[in-house]
């Protein structure tokens, strides 16, 4: 049984803001978010959460 956490909305709202329009297209964009949400998961803040999957993202784009 997977655990369920709870994440403040206004969390997600602030990740929607921050990563709408970012990336090149929407595949990029939804892979963004997703990283975001999880980082988010795992109990960072939304800056924290943003600066990481933007990491993640230039790591990948570099590869």
């Amino acid at each position: 049984m997977q655990e369920s956490i709870l994440i403040p909305t206004e969390y997600i709202e602030q990740v929607l803001e921050k990563t709408s329009g970012v990336r090149p297209n929407l595949q990029d964009e939804l892979s963004y978010l997703r990283t975001s949400l999880a980082y988010l998961r795992d109990g960072m803040n939304v800056e924290q959460a943003t600066d990481l999957a933007t990491m993640d993202y230039l790591m990948a784009s570099y590869n």
